[in-house]
């Protein structure tokens, strides 16, 4: 078990002027950068415990409902005929047809989703743990005799991507400048045009050239796909693979640096996890519980219902907390411990009921893999400088500057 107390994870910040459990209830946003630090813990953590089902006025015409326990978050997604997944994300940005499979909903969901489990099934995944070693031992090769790097940019990002590119089929030729418009797409940087535009046309095009030349790939298998005998449209195919980039990049690399800052701030909880690598799995689990990169997402409300004691009308928006509630203390016993061996453990880091997270296994692999790694070559793991660690709000959460220094291993 670690105590992250006093860390640049969970500082001593006293409160602000309006850091109140009241002022969070009535305004809360998820993505207000002043709840960095492990501030948004300890504010879910007081809404909780004394206004659980609250209302924001931020965002949405009407503002949206905030839900903090794991119970009524739980509801909402064992009903997902009452509560919508489309939209998604609060703010909703406007999109004028549910992006599938995220924003799809039962009956539709489960056959857009049955698609590609085989492909992203557990197994299916091991057997590409070797490339993902691959990908891994060749990005530590890169920095790991300087002793120092900025693990977020040098591991966890370009290794992810990789991944990624590789999944998706990326020819050799354009891996490059998938990897700059990939890049550019999590840093949400403009500056040499839009990233999101740029992504859409070049699989547009991915899409033509694997209708004539299909591969064993995520895109030739969706381009090529039939639902009840018939094959899916252009946007049905685009929405696919506009989905799989950012949400299987941005949340596993977010998920992996956020496991660097764990261990370079807990130095026995790495050296614990080097003396026994089979722990590194249920680490990963817990580190991802503990530090819950995608922290919030929206359902909407289909008819009148009841939850938590508060009666929401159709048509209301409702965010669903998943950080708090993987601090929810009547789920998790001693909720602010990071114990790697905590079992069950039940966490709503990859969501929860139908829309559980189709990469869920490739996650999970490329960060055990990713720490296996590292903790070989990389011994007595600490911040460079803690005032240099950015981290980055958003619908999902995660540290996009992360200096480390380390004392390297010679690996024979």
């Amino acid at each position: 078990m670690s105590d992250t107390s006093d860390t640049y994870w969970n500082p001593d910040l006293s409160a602000g002027e309006h850091d109140t459990p009241e002022h969070w209830a009535a305004h809360f946003d998820g993505m207000d950068p002043t709840l960095s630090r492990g501030r948004f813990f300890r504010v879910s953590a007081e809404m909780q415990q004394r206004c659980p089902v609250a209302h924001s006025d931020r965002y949405e015409d009407g503002g949206f409902w905030v839900l903090s326990r794991y119970r009524d978050i739980e509801q909402v997604h064992k009903d997902p005929a009452t509560f919508s997944s489309y939209p998604v994300v609060c703010p909703s940005f406007g999109n004028l047809r549910p992006m599938i499979p995220i924003e799809s909903d039962p009956p539709l969901h489960k056959p857009y989703r049955a698609l590609l489990s085989d492909f992203f099934s557990r197994r299916a995944q091991l057997a590409k743990e070797p490339l993902f070693r691959r990908f891994a031992v060749e990005q530590l090769d890169r920095f790991v005799a300087r002793g120092e790097c900025d693990i977020t940019e040098e591991l966890c990002l370009p290794f992810v991507l990789r991944a990624l590119i590789d999944m998706l089929g990326v020819p050799d030729e354009d891996r490059e400048l998938m990897g700059d418009i990939g890049m550019r797409l999590v840093r949400m940087d403009t500056s040499r045009g839009n990233p999101a535009v740029e992504l859409y046309g070049y699989f547009q095009k991915l899409v033509a050239h694997r209708r004539e030349h299909p591969g064993d790939d995520v895109v030739s298998l969706i381009t090529h796909a039939e639902l009840d005998g018939e094959p899916l449209s252009e946007f049905e195919i685009l929405d696919y693979c506009m989905v799989i980039l950012p949400a299987g990049f941005e949340t596993t690399a977010s998920s992996m640096s956020y496991t660097f800052l764990f261990l370079a701030e807990n130095p026995e909880l790495a050296d614990r996890l080097r003396a026994d690598p089979a722990l590194i799995a249920s680490a990963v689990d817990e580190m991802i519980r503990y530090a819950t990169p995608v922290r919030a997402l929206a359902r909407t409300v289909m008819s009148e219902v009841e939850v938590g004691g508060q009666t929401m009308a159709r048509g209301d928006r409702v965010v669903l907390n998943w950080a708090a509630a993987n601090r929810d203390p009547a789920y998790f016993p001693e909720p602010d411990t990071l114990d790697v061996e905590r079992k069950p453990n039940r966490h709503m880091g990859f969501g929860m009921g139908v829309h559980l997270c189709t990469g869920i296994h490739m996650a999970r692999i490329e960060i055990r893999v990713a720490l296996e790694e590292a903790l070989k070559r990389m011994d007595n793991i600490r911040l460079a400088d803690p005032a240099a660690v950015v981290e980055r709000p958003g619908s999902t959460w995660g540290l996009d500057v992360l200096p480390l220094r380390f004392d390297p291993v010679a690996v024979s």
